[in-house]
């Protein structure tokens, strides 16, 4: 149970928050006034944490070496739907498909949704599966650069260079299991 730093995109941008590693899991605390302990990247994991009073036994003891948080927040994970403990609950609305392959999920789709690749395709709009490499991140990037302001708010991606936007797609990556 090392407490450190750690650095997490927020808004587009690399901040570094007080954390904590507790069984494997990093708790990273956020926010202004009102400091929210969460597991980072707790929607990616296939489990749920196995001791949430640990890790709030863990957050008071490193109090005074700079993980101050007032909430820890945690995830119960499907298909338990009743609370397994006694502290309040909020629900989350949560919209997934489950899909292992492009092929499945492609030929899942609805009909005109196909037709409509097919017609973007035709006008020169590709789809498909793309190795992550140099010449992706630079498309990425040339896109995100299009402009400043997108749909009246500022583009939190515009003007990164390519090392910015390598690192931030690189979580994609751990997060899709590739």
């Amino acid at each position: 149970m090392i407490a450190n730093n750690f650095e997490i995109s927020v808004k587009g941008r690399w901040v570094s928050v007080p954390a904590l590693d507790v069984n494997g899991n990093t708790i990273v605390v956020g926010g202004r006034w009102l400091k929210v302990a969460a597991i980072h990247d707790e929607e990616w994991l296939e489990h749920e944490i196995e001791d949430p009073e640990l890790c709030m036994k863990t957050l008071k003891e490193h109090r005074s070496q700079g993980v101050r948080a007032d909430i820890f927040t945690f995830a119960q994970k499907l298909p338990a739907t009743s609370p397994k403990y006694k502290y309040s609950m909020g629900r989350d609305s949560i919209a997934a498909v489950r899909t292992t392959s492009f092929k499945e999920w492609w030929e899942k789709l609805p009909q005109e949704s196909r037709k409509n690749v097919r017609r973007s395709q035709k006008r020169g709009v590709a789809v498909g599966v793309k190795q992550f490499d140099d010449d992706l991140v630079r498309a990425i990037r040339e896109v995100n650069n299009d402009s400043p302001v997108r749909q009246k708010v500022l583009n939190v991606h515009y003007g990164k260079t390519l090392d910015q936007v390598s690192r931030a797609e690189r979580l994609h990556l751990r997060k899709s299991g590739e």
